[in-house]
């Protein structure tokens, strides 16, 4: 609370705060705190202004990454899926999403979301990339999983994890 405070009190003495309104100058707050690393104030900040100002996506979007980085993944998917509640075209959202269901371990969902975004992008590589790690896991034995996974190391390399998978599905 009191880097909170320092924080605030920072950004209306430097000006920026100026002919903003409460709501503004604690979305910013949000944000510098989370920037700065302050996950929890973070949250403190962004919750009290999404009761206030009701589905805000990247507000959302803020707090899950802030649960995220905390490792309380269960938090930071639910406020991806609100988020997306509210802008369900938004890749970045899906994005964190598909990076919450890989650290959870929930492969059936990460593969369903991979494939909901490749519906509509068949060639988004974030997705594809998810899809075959999701594969490795639900269908390891599959020869299509074997294809993925090895057009993941021609086109990124020897990433360590497709690696890991790949090797696993051998």
């Amino acid at each position: 609370a009191l880097e909170a405070l320092r924080t605030g009190s920072y950004f209306v003495q430097a000006g920026e705060g100026a002919g903003r309104s409460p709501t503004e100058v604690q979305r910013v707050l949000a944000i510098q705190l989370f920037q700065r690393g302050k996950y929890r104030d973070a949250i403190f900040h962004a919750t009290r202004m999404l009761r206030v100002e009701g589905r805000d996506p990247q507000l959302h979007a803020l707090v899950a990454e802030a649960y995220r980085a905390l490792g309380e993944l269960e938090k930071a998917r639910n406020h991806y899926l609100r988020a997306l509640e509210g802008d369900r075209d938004a890749l970045a959202l899906r994005y964190g999403l598909l990076t919450v269901l890989w650290e959870q371990g929930r492969h059936k969902d990460l593969a369903a979301e991979a494939r909901r975004i490749l519906r509509r992008e068949p060639s988004d590589a974030t997705a594809r990339y998810f899809e075959s790690l999701a594969l490795s896991k639900v269908a390891p034995a599959d020869a299509g999983t074997l294809t993925a996974l090895q057009e993941q190391v021609r086109v990124r390399g020897a990433d360590p994890v497709v690696m890991t998978a790949l090797a696993e599905a051998y």
